[in-house]
């Protein structure tokens, strides 16, 4: 999809939103068709409890009429009229239950009816017992026992129907209600089913989508370190192809620019050192008098024309010896040598620009084995006890000292000049960077610490500095001590 990363992100979460307000709603359905059902079977349980009661009322009324017109107990007319009342209140009660149900009221109805006039007729023979004697009603009983029956049968049938319907119902609502839960969790499984389709769904998008590409882009900034070829650009119309368009693009102009630095170097070593070394030579035949006596004024200024010629082939010898160092191009001589071996030869190519200042170097007894390049680690510590000696004043004391951490030997140089301050020191190792010079520190070329760097690094080691204004400065670097 040619979407933006942030499109993308908001079609996928809607999707999966989509996705389960749809199973909200149908679990909401379900579950509403549950509790319906639930109020139906409660509903249906109800009416069949009343009809009961009714079929129990009947069957007790009846039973206390029978009573009565045999043994004529007041109590038992009392009672009769007390169960006959419980009864038309009880089907009252019936009624409005059966309201949406026309056929089962109307059956209702019909009990009701049938019931008044079946009691009726009891209540005027037990009204006839008691006024004109147990013979007279005993030719009136005769005479309507027929309709009585008919009644007492048609209310039973009636009512027995009634239940039989509602037990149906019951049972139906019961089995719907089992039905709705069922469809309730089929749907619930499905969901969650459906969720961790989703969950693995956005997983892989991200996965192929972002961080699939965004792993090519931190490939790609890892090649820029290392030189390496950088893979393809990849597609799409998003931030993450922006990203990456701009990333070669900076490639690009990185590599332009490095080209450039590389022809300008070549350039430095063909047409500037081989003129200057001529000019050097010059110089120093003439300040020896090779091409014939010359004035003392004259002597002196070619001394001062050769100190400045050395200092700029000196200086363009460290800028190619960076440039090499930079680009790997300089291959280390590792072998097996004395740590012991490295501290004298640097000492002892700085003794005389000491005993000049009157410094005193301190440098360690201990010995420990490292593989490197001998010439390039003596070339990082001339240059840390160099500028020790050029940052201390007269009659003060340098240190060196070798110890071994984390199976690395770190080599230090420890002075006693004026310090360096905290922002000036995050700028050390930068080629080209100064401190602010005193008058006697205006000849550096700000390569130094830089070349220091780069053969540490190629050396697999670390360099760095500690350092306080008005304390003076630590600077140490680390490499590998030797396998056993």
């Amino acid at each position: 999809m040619n979407l933006r990363l942030s499109h993308k992100g908001l079609f996928l979460v809607c999707s999966i939103l989509a996705l389960e307000l749809v199973l909200i709603g149908v679990l909401m359905h379900l579950m509403t068709e549950v509790e319906r059902q639930g109020i139906l079977e409660e509903h249906s349980k109800e009416v069949v409890g009343k009809t009961n009661e009714i079929f129990q009322l009947i069957y007790d009324a009846g039973t206390t009429a029978d009573r009565y017109l045999k043994f004529e107990k007041p109590q038992d007319q009392e009672l009769f009229q007390n169960e006959t009342m419980r009864l038309s209140q009880k089907l009252l009660e019936l009624k409005p239950l059966l309201q949406g149900q026309p056929s089962q009221l109307e059956r209702v109805q019909e009990v009701e009816k049938d019931s008044n006039r079946g009691f009726g007729m009891l209540g005027n023979l037990m009204q006839q017992v008691r006024t004109e004697g147990h013979e007279a009603a005993a030719i009136n009983e005769l005479r309507h026992i027929g309709e009585m029956r008919s009644l007492q049968s048609h209310v039973m049938n009636d009512l027995r129907l009634l239940m039989q319907e509602q037990g149906k119902l019951v049972k139906d609502s019961f089995a719907q209600r089992i039905e709705s839960l069922n469809e309730a969790k089929k749907w619930m499984v499905g969901g969650v089913v459906l969720n961790v389709i989703a969950a693995l769904g956005a997983a892989l998008f991200f996965t192929k989508g972002v961080t699939s590409r965004l792993q090519v882009m931190v490939d790609n900034t890892v090649s820029l370190g290392k030189g390496d070829p950088l893979k393809p650009p990849i597609g799409g119309t998003d931030e993450i192809a922006q990203l990456d368009e701009t990333f070669h693009h900076m490639a690009d102009a990185l590599a332009e620019s490095a080209r450039r630095r590389r022809e300008l170097v070549a350039m430095i070593a063909h047409d500037l050192r081989t003129p200057l070394t001529s000019v050097q030579g010059f110089l120093s035949i003439l300040s020896r008098g090779g091409y014939g006596e010359v004035s003392e004024n004259m002597l002196d200024r070619s001394k001062m024309a050769e100190f400045s010629t050395s200092r700029l082939i000196s200086m363009i010898n460290d800028l190619l010896d960076l440039e090499q160092l930079e680009s790997g191009k300089m291959m280390l001589q590792l072998h097996t040598v004395s740590s012991k071996d490295i501290v004298e030869r640097s000492v002892d190519s700085l003794i005389v620009v000491a005993e000049q200042k009157k410094i005193d170097i301190e440098a360690p007894s201990q010995h420990y084995d490292l593989c490197v390049d001998e010439s390039r680690i003596v070339r990082v510590l001339v240059n840390l006890i160099s500028n020790a000696i050029k940052f201390s004043e007269a009659g003060k004391s340098i240190k060196v000292s070798v110890v071994p951490v984390d199976r690395m030997i770190e080599f230090a140089v420890t002075d006693q000049g004026c310090g360096i301050s905290a922002a000036d020191q995050s700028n050390l190792f930068v080629a080209f960077h100064q401190l602010n010079p005193r008058e006697d520190s205006k000849h550096g070329s700000g390569l130094g610490l830089a070349i220091c760097k780069a053969i540490t690094e190629q050396h697999g080691g670390t360099i760095g500095v500690i350092s306080k204004v008005g304390e003076g400065s630590r600077f140490w670097f680390r490499v590998p001590i030797a396998s056993p």
